[in-house]
Order: C-alpha cells, then structure tokens, then sequence
C-alpha cells in the first residue's frame, strides 16, 4: 500500500472516529441529559454546546465523507465503477448511502436545535404557551433526526468495515 494511499486512510478512519464518538455521545449522553435538566440549563449552556459540537460534527464528517470519496477513487483495483456491482463495491456504495444519509439527518437534527435555541434565547419572562410548544416540538425533530443520524452512521462504519473483507 502506497504512503498516499495510508494517510488517506488514516484521515478517513480518525475522522469517522470522531464522527461516529460524537453522535453516540451526544445521542446517549448529551441529549437526555441537557432534556433532564430543564430549561434553564439547556439556555443557559445550549448555544456554546451548540457552536462547538456543529463545529465538530461537521469538520469531522466532512472529513470523513471527503477522504472516503478520494479513498475510493485513489485505490488500485478498486473505483466507484465497482460500486454496487460486487461484494466490496455494495459494501463501500451502502457505507457510502448510509454516511451521507445520516449527515443530512444530522444537519437536519442541528437546524431544529438551532431553531429551538435561537427562540429560547429571545425570551424574557415566562414563555407562552405557543412558544413553548415550537420549542418542545424542534427539541423533539432535534432529537429523532440524531438518532437517525446515529443509526445511519454507525450502519456505514459497520459497511464499510466489512468491505476489507469481502
């Protein structure tokens, strides 16, 4: 295997290793947590929470997405030709679906936070009802859409890993 061919590896691996530590994280940690504190907590950290996990969650699926891409162009014998037409090519074309499905669910996921904290933000004094229910309703999309994501991504790392072997 080439010098090239290794650090993209490497940069793919690492990066879906972020990807994927952070979704679960945030999926069985974060999430029921910041939910089981109440709302005075979730405003009063969920905007840095926010800022610094899109940041990651999008660095390192992007990452991920991008150097896959270039893994699949750039190693020898194999080529997005293969794709869904042999054992490895419908292992590397499912990872492939799977982790760019579930990186639209998680920007998905991310617009509603965002939503849901941009409203929280701007209150002052007890809430409306109507605004409670917005929020209650965007924290609810947040929360499907990550474990969607979650799911999603945690399949392709399953996928693609196979594909070594087949």
């Amino acid at each position: 295997m080439s010098g090239e061919l290794i650090v993209l590896r490497v940069l793919h691996i690492v990066a879906g290793a972020m990807w994927v530590g952070t979704a679960v994280f945030m999926t069985l940690v974060l999430e029921p947590v910041l939910r089981g504190s109440g709302p005075e907590v979730a405003k009063a950290i969920g905007p840095k929470l926010w800022r610094r996990m899109t940041a990651l969650m999008h660095g390192s699926a992007l990452t991920t997405i991008v150097f896959g891409l270039v893994l699949i162009a750039r190693t020898t014998g194999r080529g997005f030709d293969q794709l869904f037409v042999n054992a490895w090519g419908w292992a590397i074309g499912l990872g492939m679906i799977t982790a760019i499905v579930g990186y639209g669910c998680g920007i998905t996921s991310g617009l509603a936070l965002k939503k849901a904290i941009d409203i929280s933000t701007g209150i002052q004094g007890p809430p409306p009802p109507e605004t409670i229910a917005k929020i209650t309703a965007l924290r609810g999309r947040n929360r499907t859409f990550l474990r969607i994501a979650t799911v999603l991504i945690i399949l392709s790392v399953g996928t693609m890993a196979s594909a070594r072997y087949v």
